[in-house]
């Protein structure tokens, strides 16, 4: 390996050829339930991929506030939540990344036995945003049962002292995952740098059986949650 991280391939000098050397081989998660999921430092380093592989350009503005955030409330609404600390900056880039990552949210809905449980899912849900303000929210949404008319959100808040705010995906959920991102540029968040920070995540699934919008089907409020959180 030479010093500038690339590895030699071949004898023939003549025909001396290099190849990126990438660090994180090895150390990021191969599967959804990967172990290593649960160690921060990994967490991180996935926020800060997703970041690097997905950015799409310089669209999109600040993150919302945090208080315009929408919170769907009522029966038919059923929430898993986590909240993680965001404690790991990551080089990149000739700056930093900082940001956080979860393998999955889950929602299981069971109607006793007498008819199919619904489950719906976020998975690879990440938030991260660098040294230059931009960021990304991203996440997987996809369900097994349930009707093409059940909603998902995702909220993502991030918080610290003097700092709200936060982004949020939203989409019908389809049998097959579909990925959901939102991403602009903050001028805020390049002064974040050292401050203490927490991310909570908020996977919400809204039923429209039951309504003009939707069949004449059980909705999820007759339904019994078994999501623990």
């Amino acid at each position: 390996m030479d010093r500038a991280g690339a590895v030699v391939v071949g004898w023939d000098m003549a025909a001396l050829r290099t190849y990126p050397f990438d660090p994180e081989r090895g150390r990021l998660p191969t599967s959804l339930f990967d172990p290593r999921w649960q160690d921060l430092d990994v967490a991180a380093r996935v926020a800060r991929e997703v970041l690097r592989r997905q950015w799409a350009g310089e669209g999109g503005g600040p993150m919302v506030a945090e208080a315009a955030l929408p919170k769907w409330a009522g029966p038919s609404v059923a929430t898993a939540r986590r909240t993680l600390p965001v404690g790991v900056l990551v080089p990149e880039r000739g700056g930093w990344v900082r940001g956080m990552a979860v393998n999955e949210l889950h929602l299981r809905r069971s109607f006793g036995g007498a008819r199919p449980a619904y489950n719906f899912h976020a998975q690879i849900v990440t938030l991260a945003f660098d040294h230059e303000g931009r960021w990304m929210v991203r996440a997987f949404l996809g369900r097994f049962g349930g009707s093409a008319l059940d909603q998902a959100e995702v909220v993502a808040s991030l918080r610290g002292r003097g700092f709200g705010a936060g982004a949020v995906l939203q989409a019908n959920l389809q049998d097959q995952n579909q990925e959901v991102v939102v991403q602009g540029v903050d001028a805020r968040l390049s002064a974040l740098k050292e401050l203490p920070l927490t991310l909570e995540l908020s996977f919400g699934v809204r039923s429209t059986e039951g309504t003009a919008e939707g069949p004449e089907r059980p909705g999820l409020e007759e339904a019994l949650s078994l999501f623990d959180p």
